[in-house]
């Protein structure tokens, strides 16, 4: 499959301010050839790769797991996500949904480090979003190493 870049306007649009003014129409975020030739690279490698099926099948398995860790941690609130895009909330009590106090998430976020786990658990909301590229192996030894740092923190549950 084959995409070229490209912007479509009409002369009504583009004759009239912002657009006729010198540097009216330029952001940040505005579009260019070499902005839209690496859009297109990236587009292209999510579908010939398939990152987005690997996504939902891996985020599938660690939200599975995610869910096993909440049945044995108390503390462990709520698990959502989609994909590779997943959030864990972490609490002192589930029936008031208290959130858990920044030295016990600080102590969490230390615990991994020292478990090779760069996360971002130093929170009582954790979000998990891996790369595209993640394989489940890989998933699933982060998602160890999270669970051993709360066992280590909190203690067994």
């Amino acid at each position: 499959m084959s995409w070229s870049p490209g912007v479509v306007s009409t002369d009504a649009l583009t004759s009239k301010p912002p657009f006729s003014n010198p540097s009216g129409s330029s952001s940040s975020y505005g579009g260019n050839p070499l902005g839209s030739a690496a859009g297109l690279a990236a587009l292209e490698i999510i579908v010939s790769e398939k990152l987005a099926e690997n996504a939902a099948a891996v985020g599938a398995v660690m939200l599975s797991r995610l869910r096993e860790m909440q049945e044995r941690h108390r503390f462990i609130g709520d698990v959502r996500g989609r994909g590779l895009l997943l959030g864990v909330e972490l609490v002192k009590d589930r029936a008031t949904k208290e959130p858990l106090g920044k030295d016990l998430t600080r102590a969490l976020f230390d615990e991994c480090l020292r478990r090779g786990l760069v996360s971002m658990c130093y929170s009582p909301a954790i979000r998990i979003n891996p790369p595209l590229t993640i394989d489940e192996a890989t998933a699933l030894d982060g998602l160890d190493r999270l669970d051993g740092a709360m066992t280590a923190v909190f203690g067994p549950s």
